[in-house]
């Protein structure tokens, strides 16, 4: 055997071996996925409104330290999040989705530079892809990968190519949708469990992604300098390589929680988050936070391989350009290195002009950069741990801010019940809601496009299991705009009935429809008990109980005022009460509103009112309805 035989075997031999450990590695293409990827989502929910929300809007008193059960594993659900962050990397292939260069269309934005070049290292982790089914023309941009979107949203069109193998497939925003809406509805208190675990976990699935736009190889087709050699630190030796950029946050933790910087969008549309589609091929970076995270990543910062490379067809780019970087020299300990400064916008120096943020240290140039001639000065630059803490220092917050809007995003929506009343039949079973809604989203209508509403409840008896059901399912048929009240009623019926010893019930009123320019968004509010009106029986002529009426339950909560200012039912001029003897509602008379005693022919299911005389809370002693108390 000659030597040139040999060398070749001993590589053929490390490549297969290599290709045989990467089954077990899930760490060269992104932010470290066991440290950064679930600290900086961890981050991104703290500074979000999600744990606001889980406790307004869902009822969940206990925030983001809720536990919900799914298989084997009862987490919170920082937890959860964490785990759906962590989880996006694995298995490793799936990351070959993690790319979007904004400045192509979306169907070819996706990561293609890993081109067959035997016995390169990215060659065979494309070889390794391609044998586990991750085929090159399966390649999806970041973008498509967690939105769905082939173009921008809201016009944009879907992608219905997806495997409908669950190793294949990506785990979504239309995937989080669709276990949120199922972990509201669902009548078997494990599915619903389980299904809200999921929604957090798929949540953090699309915060990885959102997360990967802020590391500039990512932004930037390079998929090359995910393969460059870090350390010998672990038995498992695909784990020794990576991005340096990514090395160097992993190494550094504490950088997660600097400041976020927040995207500052005016009624963003779902893709907005990565790509506004406002900085294109030929263009000139946009400044400020409403930009995408891709177009922000890319135009203003570089990675190992994309170094000025000018109109190389997978590395290169217009920005940064040499037209906007300014060379000086930098003291380190006590060594005198070039580096390269890049202007931002209105910046101009040496005859240079400056585009997008300014850059301290955009690269560095290596010891033989200066003897270079310019059109191999390229050759002669790096990135270095000053360059990359500059980078973190501005992409970090980012990555944070815009991950953390994106969960507002989801869980955006907001909408109220209005003139709420639940009616009893003759055996005082609950059986149905009546409401309007109010929808109290900023700035975005709920539109009738396969638009529909939902009553989840659950009760117990004598203190036993949680019992789930749901109402019917009831369409909607108007516009709602942003803050307004609907012009309809909608009805909901509950069958079987609640019985009338039914314990601590509680209930979700839920809407899935399109809200703002998001078809399919998934909204709901908890529906304490103590807001619910009982109507006895079915009247028709309800709807006449003044508004202030409306708020007030009966079903579980009791409550024992003292005080004027307690009692929740005050008798006014304007206020109206059921008469057993006309069977209808009748007006009171009070003028002064401080409150009058009920006659035996009066109002007779309002129990308990002020009297004024003798500063004291009354009881009206001749009831028809003794289940209705309103306090």
């Amino acid at each position: 055997m000659n030597y040139m035989s040999m060398i070749r075997r001993v590589v053929v031999i490390f490549y297969l071996t290599l290709i045989v450990m990467c089954s077990t590695s899930n760490s060269l293409f992104a932010y470290n996925d066991d440290i950064t990827h679930p600290d900086i989502t961890e981050r991104a929910m703290l500074n979000s409104q999600i744990e606001k929300y889980l406790f307004k809007n869902l009822g969940f008193t206990g925030g983001l330290k809720t536990k919900f059960k799914h298989n084997s594993d009862n987490e919170n659900v920082i937890k959860w999040l964490r785990i759906g962050s962590i989880d996006e990397d694995d298995p490793m292939c799936r990351a070959v989705n993690h790319f979007h260069n904004p400045l192509k269309t979306w169907d070819q934005s996706h990561m293609s530079d890993d081109e067959i070049s035997f016995p390169k290292a990215w060659t065979v982790a494309r070889a390794y892809c391609e044998l586990r089914g991750w085929t090159y023309n399966g390649r999806k941009s970041n973008v498509t990968w967690a939105t769905g979107f082939k173009s921008p949203a809201p016009d944009g069109q879907k992608d219905d190519t997806f495997s409908t193998e669950p190793n294949f497939s990506p785990v979504n925003w239309d995937v989080a949708r669709e276990y949120y809406y199922n972990a509201l509805t669902s009548v078997i208190e494990e599915d619903r469990e389980s299904n809200f675990a999921l929604t957090f976990v798929s949540v953090g699935h699309v915060v990885h992604l959102m997360e990967d736009m802020a590391v500039p190889a990512h932004t930037r087709n390079d998929f090359v300098s995910h393969v460059v050699f870090n350390e010998i630190d672990s038995p498992n030796a695909t784990k020794w390589f990576g991005n340096l950029y990514e090395y160097y946050v992993k190494k550094r933790p504490a950088l997660v929680d600097m400041t976020p910087i927040y995207p500052s969008f005016t009624n963003p549309v779902l893709t907005d988050f990565w790509d506004t589609d406002q900085y294109i091929s030929g263009g000139d970076p946009i400044s400020g936070n409403a930009i995408g995270l891709a177009e922000y990543t890319n135009a203003n910062f570089l990675s190992l391989e994309t170094i000025f490379e000018g109109s190389d067809p997978l590395h290169g780019f217009q920005h940064p350009g040499w037209i906007s970087v300014v060379e000086y020299e930098e003291d380190v300990g006590g060594k005198i290195r070039t580096y390269l400064r890049k202007l931002g916008s209105g910046e101009t120096a040496d005859l240079k002009i400056g585009f997008g943020d300014h850059v301290e240290h955009i690269a560095r140039g290596k010891w033989f950069y200066k003897y270079l001639p310019s059109f191999l000065k390229n050759k002669g630059l790096t990135l270095d741990d000053a360059v990359y803490q500059d980078y973190a220092e501005k992409l970090l917050p980012r990555a944070v801010g815009y991950s953390s809007s994106l969960i507002d995003y989801f869980f955006r929506g907001k909408l109220k019940p209005v003139n709420l009343e639940g009616v009893q039949n003759g055996s005082n079973e609950t059986t149905q809601v009546k409401m309007k809604i109010k929808n109290n989203t900023p700035d975005e209508s709920m539109l009738p496009v396969e638009s529909t509403f939902i009553v989840s409840y659950r009760y117990n008896l004598s203190g036993g299991d949680f019992i789930y059901g749901t109402s019917n399912e009831v369409v909607m048929n108007e516009e709602i705009p942003s803050g307004a009240v609907s012009t309809n009623y909608y009805t909901f019926n509950f069958s079987p009935v609640i019985p009338n010893n039914a314990e601590n019930a509680e209930f979700w009123f839920v809407y899935k429809g399109k809200l703002g320019n998001e078809e399919g968004a998934v909204m709901a509010k908890y529906i304490e008990p103590v807001t619910m009106l009982i109507i006895p029986g079915d009247h028709a002529t309800r709807e006449l109980l003044p508004k202030q009426y409306h708020n007030f339950s009966v079903i579980t909560k009791t409550f024992t005022p003292t005080t004027k200012n307690d009692l929740l039912f005050n008798i006014l001029d304007d206020s109206a009460g059921w008469d057993d003897n006309l069977s209808s509602w009748t007006a009171l008379a009070d003028p002064d509103g401080l409150g009058v005693p009920l006659s035996v022919g009066g109002p007779q299911n309002m129990t308990k009112y002020w009297d004024e005389t003798n500063n004291t809370v009354r009881i009206v002693t001749n009831l028809s309805y003794e289940k209705e108390t309103y306090l």
